[in-house]
């Protein structure tokens, strides 16, 4: 992996869309756990990120790539979850029912509490819509090795040069922090041959209490679903 990350590190090419995709993230979900901040653009105060680690950053940047299939292994028993977790969600009308984990715009979380508010009083039909959507998501071979790394430098030098910046902060994981975490993926790839899949730290969940399914734009747009693409973020 490393020889990969040597031969992609350079290419610019398409940062400002990953870049997007982390000032969103950020936005949705680390801004509001932060007291405002003033000042002006060039004034933005350097901030360590409280309800992230790296490994969400990195999580986000995985499903962005490879979407949902590596989590569908057992359909029915996914059904089933799915219908559970979305029974057990406070409707919710502040929050996006589309995040876009995408740069390319292709790949979405539906945040199971404000789609549920949109179904008021249909759960069973809300349960079975979305289940088949993640399903047919799952089939969608999507995603490669070298572009998923290139995001990973892309992630890094954004960071250390704390071009991820909104409402007068300049959020930033240390640089050798992130380093480490590279060097650790790295490990995991050289000794296994393949890019591990991440859970949401504990850290993330305290703040930000994810309930959401990962979803293909292209499955989505042809589906029944398809007027959520309206409250895409």
């Amino acid at each position: 992996m490393e020889h990969e990350m040597e031969q992609v590190r350079g290419n610019t090419s398409g940062s400002e869309g990953l870049r997007h995709v982390l000032l969103a993230q950020y936005a949705l979900h680390e801004a509001n756990h932060h007291s405002e901040c003033g000042g002006g653009e060039a004034e933005h105060v350097p901030t360590l990120p409280k309800a992230h680690t790296v490994a969400d950053i990195y999580k986000c940047l995985h499903q962005g790539q490879f979407g949902v299939g590596h989590s569908i292994e057992d359909p029915v028993r996914f059904a089933n979850l799915l219908a559970l977790e979305l029974v057990r969600a406070e409707p919710n009308s502040a929050e996006s029912v589309l995040e876009n984990v995408s740069p390319a715009g292709s790949v979405f979380r539906v945040n199971l509490r404000p789609f549920r508010r949109i179904f008021a009083g249909r759960d069973e039909l809300a349960s079975h819509l979305l289940a088949g959507l993640c399903l047919s998501s799952a089939a969608i071979q999507t995603g490669s090795r070298k572009d998923f790394i290139m995001s990973l430098e892309w992630f890094r030098d954004l960071n250390n040069s704390g071009e991820l910046a909104i409402r007068g902060r300049s959020y930033m994981f240390p640089g050798e922090l992130v380093d480490l975490f590279l060097e650790q993926i790295n490990d995991f790839v050289q000794t296994t041959a393949s890019i591990p899949v991440l859970g949401h730290s504990l850290v993330y969940k305290k703040f930000n209490a994810p309930s959401y399914r990962v979803v293909d734009r292209a499955v989505l747009e042809h589906s029944a679903l398809a007027s959520l693409l309206q409250d895409a973020q």
